[in-house]
């Protein structure tokens, strides 16, 4: 049996998350726009480091992820609202 380290270790938690996606576009700009999130939560090192580390604070502490989503979608859209990005058109 594999423990949680070796199995974040060896998981991909960029393959799930883009497995579902069918656009290349999407597919080529995800990694960047995750990324975006993953530092806005100070994790460290690279989108992969940070994605596992994202999915094991995930899978222990469920809640702790819809309140940064949340915080992080709140941010988004003040800076949009003052038009310091600009909103998608999706």
């Amino acid at each position: 049996m594999m423990s949680s380290k070796q199995e974040s270790e060896e998981f991909d938690p960029l393959v799930s998350f883009t497995y579902g996606l069918k656009s290349i576009e999407s597919k080529r700009q995800y990694p960047r726009r995750l990324k975006v999130f993953l530092d806005f939560l100070k994790f460290k090192g690279s989108v992969i480091e940070q994605a596992r580390e994202f999915w094991l604070s995930a899978k222990s502490n469920p809640r702790w992820v819809e309140d940064n989503l949340m915080k992080f979608i709140t941010i988004q859209n003040e800076r949009a609202n003052s038009c310091d990005i600009s909103r998608s058109n999706n």
